[in-house]
């Protein structure tokens, strides 16, 4: 499976089945490979197999909801994400982090934003797949804002992920401008984006992502975790402010 040879991933799973029909992991990993093959119906039941053979197999759980939301059935989905997230110990931060954030697409789905949202977070935790994260893993001494009066304070909104998610969430910034009209903001962005936000934001203070050193700052914040602040309803959506 890591080497991308997903068809020799499924004959190993089927080989390693025929030697012990009733190990669990056999089961997953024949889910695994399925999955990969997009043979999503295929792949839950090999993931439901394994969880009849050993009720404690976690990732056969996390496996089975992955699949449920391929297969459109979200609610589903998160039914079996927060079974994971309640029988998992505080120990787990991290893992419970990286459920919350597979989740957090279902609940979106559903129109459920503020719980989509709030879940979004996790996808910082080092234990989501890189490919599917929320990038980079910015560390800060300053705390990140959650929601204090930001008028008169100093506040970094630094970029995330790709060029198209930088954009849409940047519709965001506006509301937070229009809300602390004394608040001095900071924005780091895609160099190629530099001009057109200092156009579009000329309040406050554009530079380009790892540019300079920022300092003097009383909280920080990625752009997509404005979404949480001022876009937790579809109602929020309604008359959008043009912002480029």
């Amino acid at each position: 499976q890591a080497l991308g040879e997903p068809l020799a991933a499924l004959n190993t799973a089927l080989s390693a089945i025929a030697l012990d029909p009733t190990d669990a992991l056999a089961f997953n990993n024949l889910g695994s490979a399925l999955s990969d093959l997009a043979q999503y119906t295929e792949a839950k039941h090999a993931f439901e197999t394994a969880l009849l053979l050993n009720p404690e197999q976690v990732d056969a759980l996390i496996n089975v909801a992955g699949c449920e939301a391929k297969l459109g059935d979200h609610e589903a989905s998160i039914r079996h994400y927060e079974e994971v997230i309640a029988s998992l110990p505080e120990t787990a931060a991290y893992r419970i982090q990286a459920i919350k954030f597979f989740a957090a697409f279902q609940y979106l789905q559903t129109g459920d934003l503020e719980k989509g949202w709030e879940y979004y977070e996790g996808g910082f935790s080092p234990l989501v797949p890189v490919a599917g994260s929320r990038t980079p893993r910015l560390t800060f001494e300053q705390p990140m804002w959650s929601g204090e009066d930001l008028n008169g304070k100093t506040i970094l909104l630094w970029r995330e992920q790709g060029i198209g998610d930088e954009i849409l969430f940047a519709s965001c910034i506006p509301d937070l401008i229009l809300k602390f009209p004394s608040a001095k903001v900071i924005i780091q962005c895609e160099p190629r984006l530099i001009e057109i936000f200092r156009r579009s934001f000329p309040s406050a203070r554009v530079v380009g992502q790892f540019a300079e050193q920022i300092q003097d700052l009383d909280y920080h914040m990625p752009f997509g975790s404005l979404m949480r602040r001022f876009r937790s309803g579809i109602h929020n959506f309604q008359n959008p402010i043009p912002y480029f």
